[in-house]
C-alpha cells in the first residue's frame, strides 16, 4: 500500500446521503477543528456526562474546544452509520480500554478511532474489523531526537539516521504516527512500551510491522497505510487484516 495524499478527499456535504460502508472498506473522516458555527456550545449539550468532565480538566480553553469538537465530529460519524442522533450514542469501554458503542447502539459491528493533533481531527470506521488512526502536527516536538529516544525500536533509529536531514523529521512522524495507531487499533496504548515493536517502510509510504516482541503472529494480522491530511501534518492508518480499500470523506458540517 501507498501513502495516499490530502488531493485524495472527497466533501461529504449535509444534503448528500450518508456514505454505505461496505466490510471492505475503511473511511477516514478529515475534520476541522474550530468553532465558527456555535459548535462548542451546542457540543457539550451533546457529549456524555463522562466526557464533558474530561473536556473540563483541559486548563487550556483552545484545548477543551479541539477536544469537544473532535468528539462531537466522532459522534456525527457514528451517528451517522447508524441512523441515530449524536447524542444519543452510548460508548463503553473495553478491558483494554479502548472506546466502544455499547451493542444496543450498534446495529452494526463498528469500530472506530479518534485522532487530533492542532487544528485537525481524524476518524476511522470499519464494520467488523479493528482499526486505529493517529495525526501529529509536524514540528510539535521541540527535541526530536529525544522523542526518537522515547518511542522507536533500535533499529528504527537506525533506519531515520539513514535518511537525509532535511527529510528526517517529515520521516520520524510518519513513523511515529504509523506506531502509534497500531497502539491504538489494537487497544494496548499505553499497555505496550513503543520500543517493543519496530515497523519499516513508513518513510517511503509503504509501512509494514516487522517484529513485535513476544507476538510474532501479529504481524500478519495488520496492515498499514500512511495519509497525508494537509500540509504540515502527518497520519497514519492501522487496520486488521488484508483485502480492504480507503476512502477519504472531509466533513462538513456537524450535527446534533
Amino acid at each position: 500500500m501507498m501513502s495516499v495524499c490530502a488531493a485524495d478527499w472527497a466533501v461529504w456535504s449535509a444534503e448528500s446521503p450518508w456514505p454505505a460502508l461496505p466490510d471492505d472498506e475503511v473511511h477516514v473522516w478529515r475534520v476541522a477543528l474550530c468553532d465558527e458555527s456555535g459548535d462548542i456550545a451546542r457540543g457539550l449539550g451533546v457529549l456524555s456526562p463522562e466526557e464533558r468532565a474530561r473536556a473540563a480538566r483541559f486548563h487550556q480553553a483552545a484545548d477543551r474546544e479541539r477536544y469537544v469538537v473532535a468528539h462531537l465530529a466522532l459522534r456525527t460519524v457514528l451517528g451517522g452509520y447508524l441512523g441515530r442522533a449524536p447524542g444519543a450514542l452510548r460508548f463503553v469501554a473495553a478491558a483494554s480500554g479502548k472506546p466502544r458503542l455499547v451493542k444496543a447502539a450498534a446495529a452494526v459491528d463498528l469500530r472506530f478511532s479518534l485522532a487530533h493533533s492542532g487544528q485537525l481531527a481524524l476518524c476511522a470506521v470499519a464494520r467488523g474489523r479493528e482499526v486505529g488512526v493517529d495525526v501529529e502536527r509536524i514540528g510539535r516536538s521541540s527535541d526530536l531526537i529525544a522523542s526518537v529516544q522515547q518511542v522507536l525500536a533500535p533499529d528504527e533509529q537506525r533506519a531515520l539516521e539513514r535518511i537525509a536531514a532535511p527529510q528526517r523529521e517529515v520521516a520520524f512522524y510518519r513513523l511515529w504516527t504509523c506506531k502509534e495507531a497500531w497502539l491504538k487499533a489494537t487497544g494496548e496504548g499505553l499497555m505496550r512500551a513503543p520500543d517493543s515493536f519496530s515497523i519499516g517502510g513508513a518513510a517511503e509510504g509503504v509501512p509494514r510491522l516487522l517484529w513485535v516482541h513476544g507476538r510474532p503472529a501479529e504481524i500478519d494480522k495488520w496492515s498499514l497505510l500512511t495519509l497525508d491530511p494537509q500540509p504540515g501534518y502527518a497520519a497514519a492508518l492501522a487496520v486488521e487484516g488484508t483485502g480492504w480499500r480507503v476512502r477519504l470523506i472531509e466533513l462538513s458540517r456537524l450535527l446534533s
